[in-house]
């Protein structure tokens, strides 16, 4: 054997497949000779340029999807540091000049593998290509029983081969998203219970604890004030009683808006209507609302308490950042869900700054919206542009009742 080493770009230009090597900027590296001739290129006009570059789509074809195709896989192994496997694509060649230059027809079979380096980043990526051409033209046009050789015959068992362990794959990743995407809800879910729970133990601590202290002091000055003759202190005395009625007051809002009592004894209709009715006297909001009657949904139901909780925080975002004079809320049912409206004649916001600032006021907002119908596969759209104020669209799935309620005009609905 000769102990000569021979360098180890000649055995990569040698071997027998269709290879490339990519840098990080998807610059071409090396190509194999294989390749080089498969693509009707020359190295030596390759090397050291951009991909895509060398290869861009057919002009003429207005359906080429290969270099948007082929730039997604690799930029995902860039990102990822992963294999990519991708479906046969259909990527046309341009020949050489002096055969015309005209785009060919190819259909090929291509794996984008990552080099990683030192840092465990990918520092190249290894590109291969099968061309399967003439067994997607033989496959069209139906003649392969006839047509193929046993070479393509083989070619093809191998192609279905490894379509079917790609398929295996695609199906154990969308497995594992799916078991991802339960984990999230039941996270979700469990974290929305942690939070009821805690409103409930916050609403019972407002209205056994601090009720009574305020009831004890409101008893207290009571029982003091007719002792009082000097003047200055009578007034302290009639303020401090006016602002334990008041701190009184505000602590039973709290608590019933802690904890929505209404909507376990009264059901979801009355529930949302007493809080409406609340939130527009406490604010100063004019409210026109519009609740038609609803399917037979129990007030323990998940869904009647997430569209109590979602009406909650629309209405609390509108207080807070909304600068409304006038709110409209219609709330109904279709024959596939119940839909909440809630519009509101405020300073509106910008629906594209917005969304893309996660930690923006409205945004957490929505967020938490979304969050909560997810769990019950309802769906949130939002309208809104500066100075133009903001709809809210919520659609909710919902049981249909046994006995569709009847259409009867001013029966069917309450306007508050």
């Amino acid at each position: 054997m000769s102990s000569t080493a021979l360098p180890f770009v000649t055995f990569f230009e040698a071997i027998p497949g269709l290879f490339l090597v990519l840098d990080p900027e998807l610059r071409i590296v090396a190509a194999s000779d294989a390749y080089v001739q498969a693509t009707m290129t020359r190295r030596d006009a390759i090397i050291g340029k951009r991909l895509f570059e060398v290869f861009p789509d057919n002009p003429h074809d207005r359906e080429a999807t290969g270099v948007r195709h082929l730039r997604a896989s690799l930029l995902q192994v860039l990102a990822t540091g992963r294999t990519d496997a991708m479906a046969v694509q259909k990527y046309d060649i341009r020949k050489p000049r002096n055969q015309g230059g005209q785009f060919e027809e190819r259909y090929w079979s291509p794996v984008n593998a990552p080099v990683l380096g030192p840092d465990g980043k990918v520092a190249y990526i290894i590109h291969r290509v099968e061309d399967v051409t003439e067994f997607v033209r033989l496959k069209a046009a139906g003649l392969e029983q006839c047509r193929v050789n046993d070479a393509l015959r083989e070619q093809a068992v191998r192609m279905e081969a490894e379509i079917y362990a790609r398929s295996q794959d695609v199906a154990d990743v969308n497995t594992k998203l799916k078991e991802a995407d339960e984990e999230r809800r039941s996270l979700l879910r469990r974290a929305f219970e942690a939070e009821e729970r805690e409103r409930k133990r916050i609403a019972l601590e407002l209205h056994d604890r601090f009720g009574q202290y305020i009831a004890d002091i409101l008893l207290g000055l009571k029982l003091l004030e007719p002792a009082v003759h000097d003047r200055s202190l009578a007034q302290i005395f009639g303020k401090l009683r006016t602002l334990s009625q008041e701190l009184g007051e505000e602590t039973h809002r709290l608590a019933w808006e802690l904890q929505p009592k209404i909507l376990y004894d009264a059901g979801l209709e009355a529930a949302l209507r007493q809080y409406v009715d609340d939130w527009s006297q406490h604010t100063g909001i004019r409210v026109d609302a519009l609740i038609h009657r609803l399917p037979a949904i129990q007030s323990a139901d998940q869904c009647a308490l997430t569209l109590y909780r979602v009406l909650q925080e629309a209405l609390t975002n509108v207080s807070r950042h909304a600068k409304a004079v006038n709110v409209s809320i219609i709330l109904r049912a279709t024959a596939d869900f119940i839909e909440l409206i809630i519009e509101d004649d405020g300073a509106g916001f910008d629906m594209e700054a917005t969304i893309g600032k996660q930690s923006s006021k409205h945004c957490l907002g929505l967020v938490g919206i979304r969050q909560r119908l997810e769990l019950i596969n309802g769906t949130l759209t939002v309208e809104s542009a500066r100075g133009s104020g903001t709809t809210l669209i919520v659609r909710a799935p919902c049981p249909k009742p046994r006995h569709p309620p009847e259409t009867t005009g001013e029966g069917d609905s309450s306007v508050l």
